[in-house]
């Protein structure tokens, strides 16, 4: 596939787009996952499906690529036989499942509708693409969505510069990319820079910059993650929405993208990765939002995982609306399994295996009592 997809608005001059991030699934999907989803596409009826990240877990045993293709199709097949596109990037759990993304790469390009391309040769990462919106009447592109891989820990070089072990950053050469191509659709659209949207699955390190720091204890603050903000805390700034759970897990150091999206006209970026935050805050111009986790099986806050909706105008092209819609609108105000929704997979069969054993030692010592009574008896 070369570089060059595109999607249009609608006649009504709109362009809905939905967001699945943090999946986590399996070769054994989870019911309320899947149920989730099928209604958020029901709700929203989109023109383009995002899917941030993470969307296998890295963590299930026994990941053999015959398990992580039963578990890729049973989060794509929803939306590919809706004939709706999709567009995935790969998160830090991707890799981690047994396959690598290049492997997984040409599992997703088997369905209808799929956007996602190997990206640039030579640039590093799996899946740095753009895909551009073009008028409902014309051949203008008046919106970039630009696709990031943004990677998983720090490589070896990294931390032989003394760099702190901790999340990756996209590389300065995807950097070069994102203004080389901007550079590109400029050219091609007269002189005219479309605005964009850019979606990736770990946060730039400038979330902490957009955040205010207050003292311990501050009602709705947070703790900072990663080696750079820990033993700080931190909250929403004044104007910002939304919900900030957990301290934000950006990488430790800075490659320049940040600068290089206000160079290129991003107008908003949507990142996932950390699963209870939900919020929008604007830094220098450029809204920096978190997506809620989409998966039932990994860590969150149980039926307020959910999917985020974002409206494009044609007629508005400096502007977006966005919005999360949640488990407990769409499907039910309760999980139909307790026992997940806030736990990881890996802490949920920690959970099964200490119930296992206590039920296990339950029954020894019932039987050792039973036993002993009849012995009593017989006396």
């Amino acid at each position: 596939m070369a570089d060059s997809a595109s999607l249009r608005f609608q006649k009504d001059g709109k362009f809905k787009i939905l967001v699945f991030t943090d999946i986590h699934e399996t070769h054994r999907p989870f019911r309320d996952t899947l149920t989730l989803i099928n209604r958020a596409l029901d709700a929203v009826d989109p023109d383009l499906v995002v899917y941030l990240g993470d969307t296998v877990d890295g963590a299930f045993p026994g990941a053999m690529p015959e398990r992580v293709r039963r578990a890729l199709d049973a989060v794509i097949t929803p939306v590919s036989s809706r004939g709706i596109p999709f567009a995935p990037v790969f998160g830090n759990h991707d890799r981690e499942s047994g396959m690598p993304n290049e492997e997984q790469l040409k599992i997703y390009q088997q369905y209808p509708g799929c956007l996602l391309m190997q990206g640039a040769e030579g640039v590093p990462g799996c899946g740095n693409y753009v895909v551009t919106v073009k008028g409902s009447s014309d051949e203008t592109d008046r919106f970039a969505l630009w696709m990031i891989d943004s990677g998983s820990r720090i490589s070896r070089e990294r931390l032989a510069q003394g760099i702190p072990d901790g999340y990756a950053a996209p590389e300065p050469e995807q950097v070069a990319w994102l203004e080389r191509r901007a550079g590109e659709l400029k050219a091609s659209n007269g002189g005219r820079m479309p605005g964009g949207l850019l979606f990736q699955h770990i946060i730039v390190p400038e979330i902490y910059e957009a955040l205010e720091q207050v003292p311990r204890g501050v009602k709705g603050a947070v703790k900072g993650q990663e080696n750079n903000w820990k033993g700080r805390y931190y909250k929403l700034p004044e104007g910002a929405c939304g919900k900030l759970g957990e301290g934000p897990c950006p990488p430790c150091y800075n490659t320049g993208e940040f600068a290089a999206m206000k160079r290129c006209n991003v107008l908003g970026a949507f990142f996932g990765h950390d699963h209870v935050n939900d919020f929008e805050v604007l830094h220098e111009g450029i809204r920096l939002t978190n997506c809620k986790s989409t998966g039932v099986r990994s860590y969150g806050d149980g039926v307020g995982r959910g999917v985020r909706v974002i409206e494009l105008h044609e007629n508005e092209p400096g502007t977006y609306q966005t919005r999360s819609i949640y488990f407990s609108d769409l499907v039910a105000r309760h999980l139909s399994n307790p026992m997940t929704g806030h736990l990881s997979y890996g802490q949920h069969l920690q959970v099964l295996r200490d119930v296992s054993l206590s039920v296990l030692g339950t029954v020894a010592a019932g039987t050792a009592v039973f036993a002993a009574a009849r012995k009593l008896r017989k006396k």
